[in-house]
């Protein structure tokens, strides 16, 4: 079982509701179920199961958050599809004939797997409206290379984190694990919902600016998660106490109101305007989790 491990001089400890180093996202689901009880898990994807059409699974007012490979093929940031795979297996089919003479779908620099362009979700996204998308991948964000972001944001996704280099693995798990429950939790210095860019911030000055910065890896390219679009994202607003009417002067007529608003405490709302989904997709040796939450459903804080 995995407690820690070492970065460089310091002893980085796992989440403790993680067993291990495999189990990080799926816990920041169950953390983030535990504090919003209505989400539900809809969604379980793993390995070859992660075909070109799971980019059509992302629907509006979802947070996604995709784990798995990468790569950068010196026009695109590109995402390996099922790792079991052979791009032989695709340009065999002539099903994806013609979106491989596109360029659609490409082979990866080196050989032997398939990945997609942005080219590809242009084509085949559907709408995408208010969601957050976390793409974990190696070189999602090539060098500030925004364009696979921009994709998504084409499609009406709100915000995007890509990565500026290939990652190392268990810093990228850390940062979306600690960006992903944050977006949960109440900020102490503004009494609200993380926003989005606030929550990467902390992440980052938690478990450092890139995976070099605290010796992740002593090989490391030194990846720097970035987001690419609305930074004030957020998973839920708190509302502020309603104020208190002033007192009715007196008068020598009683007025009777029958309709007694309650006064509000403090609530939490949906930000999107259809079904809120939580939605965690992983690839590779990881499982798709995701938890949906019913439109304008009010949480109380």
């Amino acid at each position: 079982m995995y407690e820690s491990w070492q970065t460089g001089d310091e002893h980085i400890s796992l989440p403790e509701d993680a067993s291990d180093m495999g189990d990080i996202i799926p816990a920041a689901v169950r953390k983030c179920q535990s504090r919003f009880p209505s989400f539900t898990y809809s969604t379980s994807l793993k390995d070859d199961q992660v075909k070109c059409d799971a980019i059509e699974q992302i629907h509006p007012n979802q947070i996604v958050i995709w784990q798995g490979h990468g790569d950068w093929d010196e026009v695109n940031s590109l995402i390996i599809l099922e790792t079991d795979t052979a791009f032989s297996t695709y340009s065999s089919d002539p099903a994806y004939t013609e979106d491989i003479a596109n360029k659609l779908i490409v082979e990866v620099p080196g050989g032997y797997y398939a990945g997609i362009t942005p080219g590809y979700i242009d084509k085949y996204g559907g709408d995408m409206s208010g969601s957050f998308i976390y793409l974990g991948s190696c070189e999602s964000g090539h060098e500030g290379n925004t364009s696979l972001a921009q994709a998504f944001l084409n499609k009406g996704a709100a915000a995007v984190i890509v990565n500026t280099h290939t990652i190392q693995a268990n810093y990228g798990n850390i940062m979306q694990y600690t960006v992903t429950t944050l977006l949960t939790e109440i900020n102490p210095t503004t009494g609200n919902y993380y926003l989005l860019g606030d929550a990467l911030a902390k992440a980052k000055s938690i478990y450092g600016t890139n995976d070099l910065e605290k010796g992740w890896y002593p090989a490391a390219l030194g990846a720097e998660p970035f987001i690419v679009g609305d930074a004030n994202w957020r998973v839920a607003q708190v509302d502020p106490p309603a104020p208190t009417p002033d007192p009715e002067p007196q008068t020598d007529v009683e007025i009777l109101d029958s309709k007694t608003e309650p006064e509000t405490i403090g609530s939490s709302t949906n930000t999107g305007d259809g079904d809120f989904a939580f939605c965690m997709i992983t690839i590779a040796t990881e499982i798709i989790l995701s938890l949906c939450a019913c439109k304008n459903e009010i949480i109380q804080s």
